[in-house]
């Protein structure tokens, strides 16, 4: 079975240095593991609820939200 996963990242928190690196290493972990992985950066709140909508409308689909200022990740 084909997995995609998609990281869903505020293109605004991406003007942080300490979360481009988290960022990175998230991205070295599924490189590393040899994962399907797409970085799709959004524009705002409507912006994640369309391309979650969108993402999850299919079967297997899986989005990782990173964000906040715990950095958490929440799995849809």
């Amino acid at each position: 079975m084909f997995v995609m996963y998609y990281i869903l990242v505020h293109r605004d928190n991406l003007k942080k240095r300490k979360n481009l690196k988290k960022l990175d290493k998230v991205e070295r972990e599924f490189k590393r593991a040899e994962t399907e992985y797409s970085v799709i950066k959004t524009e705002g709140k409507r912006h994640l609820r369309e391309v979650t909508k969108e993402i999850t409308s299919g079967s297997g689909n899986t989005v990782v939200v990173m964000g906040g200022a715990t950095g958490r990740c929440t799995t849809f």
